[in-house]
């Protein structure tokens, strides 16, 4: 056996085996178009081989002709696959190109058988005998065929196909497959039609040969290939690894993969998903077989859910319960995305599952106890706001919609807006207070009016604070809203009642003090009247005394001021004007109702002393209400002092500073004093222990102290007597 028989046949063998293999490839993975389109230029290269031994083995021209005729067979299969190959392998070449080579091809095929002998040759007149490798073979003489120039234009065709599909894939970045297989099926070409071409016309004497150059091809197709699959086996493996990692991060992370293939409705999941479903390892499901776990509620909206993904864009997206075996129930969330082929068609679909059900359960703890929130603020009538002083976007809460009287559309959601609603009269104030707080930070605390859609009129308090950037510059400022309009009411009426009550007592006091009124009263009235007699004695003589009668004219102007006095002073007790405080001389108040007390006390053989502090500041006080509290509290004192019978009876007036805000004033008495279960129930409304008493006074002295931001209590002592204490405020205006 010669060389060239040995080395052909070699060539032809390790070609099937490699179209073999790459058959069998293709047979396991249907979608390797690649490894098919390798396996028939393989075999096409394989049988190539084949002829050319048969022809330089002929013995006969018509043999060595139908030989030749036969090997345009796999050649043109060889081209065929090889532009398959090509176009699959670099993913770039014209089509319209590709299309000719398939269309000239076919062409050939048909001119070839159409020949005699063949498409080479018109005819072969004689075989020479030449030495090759060791043994002779024959190289064919005669006369060439001019439709062999299909050949070559088919040549130039395949050679202009691959150098441009060579070129893209350069340019797109595919540098390494565009220089080998465009560099070897290039050179592998030009190869052969130049030994083809010097054949044909004679300037060559050599066997001929397709399958040596095509080897060339194949071999480097298959080194590429090969390549591939060594890279697709690691590829594999890293996928592998990177599957495992994900998997161990996923079952970390508490997230669940599924995949769905559609066509065969069979689901894949990780053992997170099947747990949450109720599924063992080796259990079988489809989409009935989960939306079965499914909870019946939220059955229907998951099937939808997935059904849009499939018929729309392909997201898939859904929240819903699912019951495990056990009967426990767990909040999933599904999330997925559609793989449609290349009609479009959906085939399969890849997802997630994450156990949601402690967000769930803290979304049901949220929702009501923003229900709860939003009763509260109902109920106390309070609401809370959020003005976005940059892009000015102010959010109010339910509440404050309600207090309002407007519905959210009705709102347009801005200060100006907020504006609109704040009364004409206090929108300056409203305006400055809030200019105040953005731009000083100071506290915005303010009650105002607010007009309702109706034409009704509500007071609210607000409150808020300001918050700033990194920079310092405000950027929101947040507070809240509260109805007050029944709080003022209620005030209001509670002042007027306290005003009644406070009137009432003062015209009470009238008749425990009508003694000491009347010896005011009776002393002017005396010296009035007996002035008057002898005013009328002096102009009744001869000559009258002028002198005389002026003086007695003049006491009595005197004594009729001085009973003004008392009368103008009476009045201003019994007014029922509304509370005016103002900065009040409490000493001159004081020493003026000794002075009216002064009779009484003397006729009941009292001694009254005063003990005050020169040095102490004004009060702010209504001077009507405070008289009414001192009078109270001295005429209480000298009823106390009625049924002592055992030492002097004595009734003092102290006052002291108490802090540095608050004046003390004191009125004791050496009287019994006050028994310890009565002291802490004195100030109660209706509780007396006068025989006679509406247990009244005490309790309006005591409101009035407190409505003056005062305090007023009492100490006891068996042996000294009881002292009652009251503070006010000073007057910071103006000082003593």
């Amino acid at each position: 056996m010669s060389w060239t028989t040995v080395i052909w046949s070699m060539s032809g063998g390790i070609c099937l085996a490699l179209a073999a293999v790459h058959f069998l490839v293709w047979c396991k993975a249907r979608n390797s178009w690649l490894h098919l389109a390798f396996a028939v230029s393989a075999a096409a290269a394989a049988a190539a081989g084949v002829f050319e031994l048969l022809m330089m083995h002929s013995q006969t021209t018509v043999e060595y002709g139908q030989a030749l005729r036969l090997l345009q067979i796999p050649v043109q299969v060889l081209v065929v696959s090889l532009v398959w190959f090509v176009y699959l392998y670099l993913k770039a070449g014209r089509r319209w190109l590709a299309w000719s080579i398939y269309v000239l091809r076919a062409l050939i095929l048909v001119v070839d058988f159409a020949s005699a002998p063949n498409i080479n040759f018109l005819e072969i007149t004689a075989l020479r005998q030449i030495p090759w490798w060791g043994e002779r073979l024959v190289v064919p003489v005669g006369v060439v065929n001019p439709w062999v120039y299909l050949i070559r234009v088919g040549d130039v065709l395949l050679l202009a196909f691959v150098v441009d599909a060579a070129v893209a894939a350069w340019r797109q970045g595919r540098r390494r497959r565009a220089l080998v297989m465009g560099g070897a099926v290039v050179c592998t070409i030009i190869v052969a039609v130049t030994v083809a071409v010097l054949m044909v016309i004679g300037g060559l004497f050599i066997p001929t040969t397709v399958t040596v150059p095509f080897l060339l091809i194949v071999f480097v197709m298959g080194y590429e290939i090969s390549v591939d699959l060594v890279r697709s086996h690691q590829l594999e493996q890293e996928l592998q690894d990177s599957e495992a990692r994900m998997r161990l991060a996923a079952a970390a992370t508490g997230v669940g993969l599924w995949e769905w293939n559609i066509a065969k409705d069979d689901i894949w999941a990780t053992e997170k998903t099947r747990a949450r479903v109720g599924l063992g390892e080796s259990e079988n499901m489809d989409f009935d077989r989960y939306l079965e776990s499914v909870h019946l509620d939220d059955r229907e909206p998951t099937r939808q859910a997935a059904l849009r993904a499939l018929e729309g864009r392909g997201e898939y997206r859904a929240e819903f319960r699912v019951v495990t075996a056990d009967g426990v129930t767990h909040w999933v969330s599904g999330q997925g995305r559609v793989e449609r082929d290349g009609q479009g068609k959906p085939f399969r679909m890849r997802g997630t599952s994450i156990d949601i059900t402690e967000r769930k359960q803290t979304e049901e703890a949220l929702r009501k106890s923003e229900e709860r929130l939003k009763e509260a603020q109902r109920i106390a009538h309070v609401g809370n706001w959020d003005w976005n002083i940059v892009t000015n976007d102010l959010l109010w809460s339910d509440e404050i919609y309600r207090v309002f009287g407007l519905a959210p559309q009705e709102f347009g959601a801005t200060y100006e807006a907020f504006l609109d609603r704040v009364h004409p009269d206090d929108r300056e104030f409203v305006t400055r207070s809030v200019e105040d707080a953005v731009r000083d930070g100071k506290p915005y605390s303010i009650d105002h009016r607010i007009r309702l859609p109706d034409g009704s009129e509500r007071i609210v308090h607000e409150q808020a604070e300001v918050m700033r950037g990194a920079d310092g510059e405000p950027i929101r400022m947040v507070g809240t809203v509260l109805d007050i309009t029944q709080r003022v009411l209620i005030e209001q009426e509670a002042r007027r009642l306290h005003s009644q009550l406070a009137h009432f007592g003062r015209v009470s006091i009238m008749g425990q003090f009508a003694a000491s009124l009347a010896h005011e009263l009776n002393q002017p009235l005396t010296a009035i009247l007996s002035n008057a007699q002898a005013a009328v004695r002096l102009l009744a003589n001869d000559k009258p005394d002028i002198e005389e009668t002026r003086a007695a004219l003049a006491d009595i102007v005197h004594d009729g001021r001085r009973a003004g006095d008392v009368i103008y002073r009476l009045r201003d007790l019994l007014r029922r004007d509304r509370e005016h405080k103002s900065s009040l001389d409490l000493h001159s108040l004081i020493e003026e109702l000794a002075s009216l007390l002064r009779g009484e006390a003397q006729a009941e053989n009292i001694s009254m002393t005063l003990d005050l502090d020169e040095t102490l500041p004004m009060v702010l006080a209504d001077r009507v209400e405070i008289q009414q509290v001192l009078l109270n509290l001295l005429i209480n004192g000298i009823e106390a002092l009625r049924t002592r019978t055992d030492t002097p009876r004595h009734l003092a007036v102290r006052t002291s500073r108490a802090s540095d805000s608050r004046i003390e004033v004191a009125v004791a008495d050496n009287g019994g004093g006050i028994g310890t279960d009565h002291l802490e129930r004195i100030f109660e409304p209706f509780f007396t222990t006068k025989e006679a008493g509406m247990g009244m006074g005490l309790a309006i002295c005591n409101s009035i102290v407190q409505a003056h931001g005062g305090r007023l209590w009492a100490t006891s002592d068996p042996d000294s007597g009881a002292t009652f204490h009251f503070t006010l405020p000073i007057c910071e205006k103006e000082d003593r």
